[in-house]
């Protein structure tokens, strides 16, 4: 028996971090970019908010 840990080939490692990262990528655009919350806003909307606050 060697000393050695037992590595998964490099090609895997690759596989391995570019599904994660899509993985967090797709999360990230579900949670904060799939669904605009203020969609119907038009120019007085936006500058009654910035004039007056969040009223």
């Amino acid at each position: 028996m060697t000393g050695k840990a037992k590595r998964i080939p490099l090609w895997q490692e690759i596989a391995l971090a570019l599904a994660i990262k899509g993985l967090v990528i797709a999360v990230i655009w579900s949670v904060w970019f799939s669904a605009p919350e203020d969609a119907g806003l038009n120019d007085q909307k936006v500058a009654a908010r910035i004039f007056h606050g969040n009223k």
